[in-house]
């Protein structure tokens, strides 16, 4: 599958999230309780569905794997504690994706050795700018 297709997949279950946590927000669970329920039934689902890929062996992918689920226990935390603020859930997202694009572009950079070019930096620099008059 082109790696543009899995964009758009992304794109479209983000929004989802954002707006299925901004309705739990309305609700009458905190967000403790709204997070331990959703981690809850996607160890289930996870459990039900993909058993037999299960990975035991407590070596460097593990503690791999455990620290990606700290980090999505974060997040999803966060998230839902924001979406009780009284603020539009477009800006927190903005300014994450802010932050977020750039670091991860150059990371990824680095990682796979590749040199930036001054098009690509330029383009980086000019969607940090778009980001913040979004945002303003």
């Amino acid at each position: 599958m082109h790696w543009s297709i899995y964009s758009l997949i992304i794109a479209i279950f983000a929004i989802f999230d954002i707006y299925i946590t901004k309705v739990l927000s309305k609700g009458k669970l905190t967000a403790v309780e709204i997070s331990s329920t959703f981690f809850l039934i996607m160890g289930i689902i996870s459990i039900i569905f993909s058993l037999k890929n299960i990975h035991y062996n407590f070596d460097t992918d593990f503690w791999n794997i455990f620290l990606k689920a700290c980090t999505v226990i974060v997040i999803s935390y966060t998230m839902q504690t924001a979406a009780n603020l009284k603020i539009n859930m477009g800006l927190i997202t903005g300014l994450s994706f802010s932050i977020f694009l750039p670091l991860i572009t150059f990371i990824m950079y680095l990682a796979y050795n590749e040199t930036i070019t001054q098009k690509q930096l330029i383009g980086m620099v000019l969607s940090c700018f778009s980001i913040y008059f979004l945002l303003s």
